[in-house]
């Protein structure tokens, strides 16, 4: 296995995962996510924008939109 090293000096080893399933499963938990969030306010107008570390959601923001 490989690894590489964060800007932050962290070491982290590669899983063997290749590009095209990481981004499949990124895509998927992004959808998802962004379903989830949506969905609990049908009415609401504007982007929301999500951190996520660590495979988990950590924070969102809701930026209200008018016309």
């Amino acid at each position: 296995m490989s690894g590489v090293t964060l800007n932050n000096g962290q070491k982290f080893k590669l899983s063997g995962q290749s590009v095209e399933e990481y981004i499949a499963w990124r895509d998927a938990m992004l959808r998802q996510t962004g379903q989830e969030l949506s969905g609990n306010m049908p009415k609401f107008f504007g982007r929301i924008e999500f951190n996520i570390q660590n495979g988990k959601l950590v924070n969102w923001n809701l930026i209200q939109s008018g016309k």
